[in-house]
């Protein structure tokens, strides 16, 4: 009797690639059988005659061909060791006016628009008040890798003073005095200049005045 011949299969993998990377495969046999391609473990995925990675770690793709009435079964692995890539991240406006509302700084990353995790001294949540805080930033996306930090700084904010001017006013009025602050604050009067005096009355304030002459309330 003739047994069944023994067929080899070609196919290679190169030993280590980047996540962004893909590969063209091609494997042939000594049958002249066209080979069925596929991964066996780790994080690769076949896409046509293309091999892709989707994270980092071992691959393990086989090529294999099955045997007929003249030839064996046959199947070569390959092993390729997948790296994440490298991308550079920049921190911008690190040093912000209080406002209010959460403070966080402009991260830039090479390539634009990966996916990042950012924590203010350990927490992702954004800091509101005045103070220095460590900034720590780290690409998630499953094919890169990248970290930076940094020191975010909020610094007092300005606020502005809407204050009504009383006008022309007679010796013997009393006129209401009446600001606003734009951070909502409190406001408070004081007279820089000329015969006047502040009065308050349930949290309301007044000026009067002693005698005719120019006055000046801030």
């Amino acid at each position: 009797s003739i047994d069944r011949a023994p067929q080899t299969v070609l196919f290679g993998l190169p030993d280590t690639i980047l996540a962004t990377s893909t590969v063209p495969l091609s494997a042939v046999s000594s049958s002249g059988q066209i080979p069925t391609i596929g991964v066996i473990s780790g994080p690769g995925i076949i896409q046509g005659q293309t091999l892709f990675f989707t994270n980092q770690g071992e691959c393990v793709v086989a090529a294999c061909v099955n045997g007929n009435e003249n030839w064996r079964d046959a199947c070569t692995l390959a092993t390729v060791q997948v790296s994440l890539a490298t991308a550079d991240i920049t921190l911008y406006n690190m040093t912000q006016p209080y406002d209010g509302t959460p403070i966080a700084p402009l991260v830039e990353t090479v390539p634009e628009f990966l996916s990042v995790e950012i924590l203010y001294n350990g927490s992702a949540q954004a800091p509101v008040n005045v103070g220095s805080y460590s900034v720590e930033v780290r690409v998630t996306d499953p094919q890169w890798y990248g970290e930076t930090s940094g020191l975010l700084t909020i610094i007092r904010g300005e606020q502005r003073i809407l204050f009504t001017n009383p006008g022309v006013c007679a010796r013997t009025s009393t006129p209401e005095l009446v600001a606003g602050s734009s951070a909502l604050l409190p406001t408070d009067f004081t007279v820089v200049e000329g015969p006047a005096s502040i009065q308050t009355n349930n949290a309301r304030y007044f000026a009067s005045f002693t005698q005719t002459g120019r006055v000046s309330i801030a």
